[in-house]
């Protein structure tokens, strides 16, 4: 069976990593692999030549196992650090001031530098050398220099910095991946191109997580190490089903036959994926627990968890758009553009103490696009210009075409494509995880329509290529490479899309399903 693994951390002959309550587990050769204390729960760990070093989750002091002939295993007692790098015969800590504290040996340290990240050579014994980044992202190194290990380039700024044997990359703002030192085995030749949002540098080899989440690696691979296994296919829909339309859900998803029909897959806890027999839907739109669709004639359907009263629509009600959220569905009126919602637009109490109160949809005005969220929803007049209640759109004169909103977010694209999103990121008290929330969209990106999740979100470009951004703890930001669609939409932790012929692709969390469209023969 597979661990639920929160870090992972690589040396030359061991690995360690934090499950998620924070006990370590170490694989390898040594003691640095066996001695792995299984009592102590850690926020953060670093694995080092022969030895290991994590920090506690209650106090962030360091623990260290291993290898310890030059003291590189005994941390001072007392410190508290905010972040540790393990190298080969010293180990470094950051205090939570960004100074810095080595021991072991070949540990010597700028004097009066203040840093926000560290890192140690763990393959470089006979030319130990330590980098950093200033508060201004600036990278200073110090220690052994043997091929300009340590002579960082002059001028850039870094986000975050990684020591390899002989060599050490930084990555910029922009995702840019830059090397210096030994290239004898190209590992200090990333690829052009490219945007990272994390990079690694082995003993000889390169590996950074692309933007989409794939992994990249240059250098040395003699041994297969720049060599990252082949992508798992996402599922797709069987080529027999095509589908017009999808919406994804919390842990479900819902899609149209070219006939209307619905069909829907993943979690039916509350029957939200068993849709009504026999109907046919221009629209459908998947909540948390329930899930809403709109007839020929305008009327609304809708199935699933009606506990606040967010699948009863209004009696004799025709609309002309639908959103479903967590416990309320809102839609456009068709003969008015009026909004019309139902169910409970209201969070729980912890989170409207922080959110502050609810206000009600508008009472007048034509509206030609609505999103609900858990807070609220926003609606979109005929000349682009935006309405929210429940939430906050900050004051501005600007004018939009598309609108699409999370539990906890709303984004909206202008008229060039660019993308705006706002929310609370809040999701901790909505048990929708928290730490990435997608409320900083790539400013350098056009796209044709944008979907957003719990806490990440996916912008579909004009090519069909999709960007997505946020967090990607169970892959639901990182599209399949190569792919074109027509349409996307993004569930809690999963996100579904339609190729240009009607197949359906989905990828992220499949717990219950969500990401696994159901085989059969169309009707």
């Amino acid at each position: 069976m597979a661990l639920a693994l929160a870090a992972v951390s690589v040396g030359h002959s061991h690995t360690c990593a934090l499950r998620d309550d924070g006990s370590a587990v170490c694989r390898g050769r040594g003691f640095a692999a066996s001695e792995a204390p299984h009592w102590e729960r850690f926020a953060a760990v670093s694995v080092g030549f022969s030895h290991t070093c994590a920090l506690r989750a209650y106090d962030g002091s360091a623990v260290c196992w291993g290898a310890n002939n030059a003291g590189q295993a005994t941390p001072p007692e007392g410190e508290r650090f905010s972040a540790v790098s393990a190298g080969d015969l010293h180990t470094c800590g950051l205090r939570e001031n960004g100074s810095a504290v080595c021991w072991g040996g070949h540990a010597g340290i700028p004097a009066g530098e203040r840093f926000t990240a560290i890192s140690t050579g763990v393959f470089a014994s006979r030319h130990s050398y330590t980098c950093a980044l200033r508060e201004d992202g600036r990278p200073v190194c110090w220690g052994g220099n043997d091929a300009g290990q340590a002579e960082p380039p002059q001028g850039e700024r870094f986000i975050a910095i990684d020591t390899g044997e002989l060599h050490a990359c930084g990555l910029r703002e922009d995702g840019a991946a830059v090397c210096w030192g030994d290239n004898s085995r190209g590992q200090a030749a990333p690829p052009g191109g490219e945007r990272f949002t994390a990079v690694d540098a082995g003993a000889r080899h390169t590996c950074g997580l692309s933007e989409d989440g794939f992994v990249v690696c240059w250098g040395d691979n003699r041994s297969g190490q720049a060599s990252p296994p082949p992508e798992t296919p996402p599922v797709p829909a069987p080529v027999t089903e095509r589908f017009s339309a999808i919406s994804a859900g919390g842990a479900h998803t819902c899609a149209l036959r070219g006939d209307g029909s619905a069909v829907c897959w993943g979690d039916n806890s509350e029957w939200q994926a068993a849709p009504l027999e026999d109907e046919r839907f221009p629209a459908v739109s998947a909540g948390g627990l329930h899930t809403c669709g709109l007839r020929g004639d305008g009327s609304a359907a809708c199935w699933g968890d009606n506990t606040g009263g967010q699948a009863e629509p209004p009696p004799g009600g025709r609309f002309s758009a639908v959103s479903a959220s967590y416990m309320a569905t809102c839609t456009l009126r068709r003969d008015d553009g009026a909004v019309v919602c139902w169910g409970e637009l209201d969070p729980p109490p912890e989170v409207r103490e922080l959110a502050g109160p609810i206000a009600l949809p508008p009472t007048g005005g034509s509206f030609v696009a609505v999103a609900a969220s858990v807070w609220g929803a926003c609606a979109l007049r005929e000349d682009g210009s935006a309405v929210c209640w429940g939430d906050t759109i900050p004051d501005s004169d600007e004018r939009f075409t598309t609108i699409a909103a999370g539990p906890n977010d709303t984004c909206l694209l202008r008229a060039d494509g660019t993308a705006a999103c706002w929310g609370h990121g809040l999701g901790v008290f909505l048990g929708l995880g928290a730490g990435v929330w997608p409320h900083q969209p790539p400013d350098d990106e056009r796209f044709d329509a944008i979907a957003v999740g719990a806490n990440h979100a996916c912008g579909l470009r004009e090519d069909g290529s999709l960007r997505c951004w946020g967090d990607n703890s169970e892959g639901q930001a990182a599209p399949p490479r190569g792919e074109r669609f027509t349409a996307v939409s993004a569930g809690a932790w999963h996100t579904c899309a339609l190729r240009g012929d009607g197949a359906a692709v989905c990828w992220g969390a499949n717990d219950r399903g969500q990401a696994s469209p159901p085989e059969g023969d169309p009707p």
